[in-house]
C-alpha cells in the first residue's frame, strides 16, 4: 500500500467499521493523522483487496 497522501506516514493499514445501515465496510486507516480511504461493502477478504486499491489509487492535481 502506498503511504498516506496527506502526512506521508508508512502506518496504514486494514480497518473495518458499520455503515448506518447495518453492512460491514472495510478500508484503509492511516495511523498517522486518522485519514481512511474510500470504504468499501465488506463480505469476505476479497473486498480488502479492494479497499487496498482504492487507497493507492491518486487523481492527478
Amino acid at each position: 500500500m502506498k503511504p498516506c497522501p496527506f502526512c506521508g506516514s508508512d502506518d496504514v493499514g486494514y480497518s473495518y467499521g458499520k455503515h448506518p445501515d447495518g453492512h460491514d465496510l472495510s478500508f484503509i486507516a492511516c495511523g498517522g493523522c486518522g485519514a481512511r480511504g474510500p470504504a468499501r461493502a465488506y463480505t469476505s477478504e476479497w473486498d480488502d483487496d479492494e479497499s487496498a486499491a482504492a487507497w493507492d489509487m491518486r487523481h492527478n492535481t
